[in-house]
């Protein structure tokens, strides 16, 4: 269990996509993701990741249901299940990950 406030883990959370999103610009990515062995990583983390703020927001969703007409419930609901479809989208590449694993093998440098 965590004893971070959720706001600093979100914020922390936050900081990190923003750092990925700038490593991954056509201009920097080279330096960000430079083996295939790499890429895969990021996928799978980034699953997990989308996989955990779907779980987040559909908790989230739990806690605030009867706080106001369900609006703000259902919007959490239904961003959960997008995070949940992103994950699983996400997942469908790692055959075509491998396909690239096998071709080029986890270091050689993109």
């Amino acid at each position: 269990m965590t004893v971070l406030p959720g706001s600093v883990l979100a914020s922390h959370l936050r900081s990190s996509a923003a750092g990925l999103e700038e490593g991954t610009a056509p201009r920097q990515a080279g330096e960000c993701v430079e083996t295939p062995g790499e890429l895969a990583d990021i996928i799978e983390q980034l699953v997990a990741g989308q996989r955990h703020i779907s779980a987040t927001l559909a908790q989230l969703a739990h806690y605030v249901r009867g706080l106001d007409d369900g609006a703000l419930s259902e919007v959490l609901r239904a961003s959960a299940e997008a995070a949940g479809y992103s994950a699983e989208a996400l997942a469908e590449s790692r055959p075509l990950v491998q396909v690239v694993l096998d071709v080029t093998g986890a270091d050689t440098r993109l």
